[in-house]
């Protein structure tokens, strides 16, 4: 922001934004970003004008954090006014103007807050969200299909606390959402917050949708419209695993506050955060790292790896089998073998979008992974360590919903990067450690060589090798004379979630 837009933040008479451009960008990121988590029967994109819009996010919309998550904006779009610029029709009225003006009496009587808290921390006073009455429902009876907007405040020292109203729906909310689904044959809850309970989208019967909006800059509620009206096809997917039970998380009993101590924080869990976590103690979540759904369908098939001890490549086709366009995000996963060196099941090492593809369109893409990332860190050496055996690469649009593409394998432990210790912990602490791994069975035979995985058209697998036939070998002088094999191989369907159920 510049000395223009700052004097017209303060003034409260913002000028003209010297770059418009960028906030037509803000909106298509903001929109890209947001997360489709349910989608029964369809009711989204919805396919009528009228809608009945409620819930404290609807205008009190939380577009940023606050203390140093805080950015000013030379203007913001809360989710009413989104809709309303696309063209919605809003039934519920009377209920919006009844919540904006409580909104706007709290905050001009508020004592509590000074200017500097709201012009340079971004704090206001988020009132409590109020009761929907049956004259609210009797005039938004018009519409077929209510959204219900849940907002959470997020920044610094602010960090979710399992209570209600906070994790957990406050008793108004949970009261609300019971007489909208009761009320309307169609119902969508938009979440205009970080990471919350959200397992009351099964447990109140009713609800059919629901919409991870997140807090996506100033211009929200556009990006909203957008992606509500089918006007962007969700793409967006978690970066959090969200647990069914806050008790689930890792630390959850020593997080910020709850141990009754904020000043000192043992990291006990080790590399066991989020989804390393559930996946290797098979802790079932909600949503798992790496999910998000679309209004339209995708296939991906693995047509070739590549190798070496620069880097890993794989091309990947994906085809939108659906109705609609839309984008995909193809998700790779290493599971390191087993070794003298903690590890987790798995994790993400590569990504990729693919443009907006029409239906029945297919895009190639190629997926880079820099070979050293598959290594992990020997405090004792003082070096990033591969240890030998098999290196699972895996393929899919979550952390459990995965199958694996192919298999490299090192024959002795390789140190691919030495470095030096520079700082050394001031106590001991007992870290966690990870449970015993079901082995997971290789099903097609192995054979040497330096392999390309590609797939006939009939959908039968092939897999052709270079070099000679006793096998190509790759070696690299500078790491430890090691001799590293490449073995590629596709195995019929052995995915993540075969093995948990095993």
């Amino acid at each position: 922001m510049d000395c223009r837009q700052m004097i017209g933040f303060i003034t409260g008479k913002p000028g003209r934004h010297p770059y418009p451009e960028h906030m037509q960008q803000a909106r298509r990121i903001a929109s890209e970003g947001m997360v489709l988590l349910k989608n029964d029967n369809q009711v989204l994109p919805l396919q009528a004008e009228k809608v009945a819009l409620f819930g404290a996010g609807a205008v009190d919309t939380v577009v940023c954090g606050t203390g140093s998550g805080y950015v000013f904006a030379p203007y913001t779009v809360n989710v009413e006014q989104g809709l309303r610029d696309a063209g919605m029709t809003l039934t519920s009225g009377g209920w919006l103007r009844r919540f904006a003006d409580r909104s706007r009496r709290a905050n001009k009587e508020d004592k509590t807050l000074t200017k500097l808290d709201r012009l340079w921390s971004g704090l206001s006073i988020l009132i409590d969200e109020i009761e929907i009455m049956d004259a609210d429902l009797e005039e938004a009876r018009e519409a077929d299909t209510a959204i219900y907007v849940i907002r959470r405040n997020s920044g610094e020292g602010k960090d979710r606390k399992a209570e209600k109203g906070d994790y957990y729906l406050s008793d108004i909310e949970e009261r609300n959402l019971r007489r909208l689904a009761a009320a309307f044959p169609k119902v969508a809850v938009v979440l205009n917050t970080c990471v919350v309970d959200a397992n009351f989208l099964w447990e109140i019967p009713g609800i059919d949708a629901a919409l991870l909006m997140g807090q996506a800059g100033n211009e929200s509620g556009n990006a909203l419209a957008d992606v509500l009206t089918g006007k962007v096809n969700p793409s967006g997917h978690l970066t959090d695993t969200w647990a069914r039970k806050y008790s689930d998380n890792p630390a959850s009993a020593v997080f910020g506050a709850n141990d009754g101590n904020s000043l000192q924080e043992d990291y006990v869990e080790d590399i066991f955060v989020g989804y390393r976590y559930f996946d290797t103690f098979h802790i079932q979540p909600l949503f798992p790292f790496g999910y998000g759904l679309s209004y339209t369908t995708f296939r991906k098939t693995c047509k070739e790896v590549r190798v070496d001890w620069k880097q890993i490549t794989m091309t990947v086709e994906i085809t939108n089998t659906g109705r609609l366009s839309g984008r995909d995000v193809v998700q790779v996963y290493v599971t390191a073998p087993e070794g003298r060196l903690t590890k987790p099941y798995q994790e993400l090492k590569g990504y990729r979008k693919t443009k907006e593809l029409k239906s029945g369109e297919t895009q190639t893409v190629t997926i880079t992974i820099p070979t050293e990332s598959l290594s992990s860190f020997d405090t004792g050496k003082s070096a990033f360590i591969m240890e030998p055996g098999d290196y699972l690469l895996r393929m899919g649009s979550s952390s459990r919903d995965t199958e694996t593409v192919g298999v490299i394998r090192l024959d002795r432990e390789a140190a691919v990067r030495q470095v030096r210790n520079e700082f050394r912990p001031d106590r001991e602490l007992k870290t966690w450690e990870a449970p015993a791994r079901k082995q997971e069975a290789v099903s097609a035979p192995i054979k040497e060589g330096v392999a390309q995985v590609s797939v006939n058209g009939d959908g039968s697998k092939r897999v052709t090798y270079r070099g000679t036939d006793r096998g190509a070998y790759l070696e690299r002088g500078d790491v430890q004379a090691c001799v590293c094999r490449v073995l590629e191989q596709i195995m019929n369907s052995v995915s993540y979630r075969e093995m948990i159920k095993a």
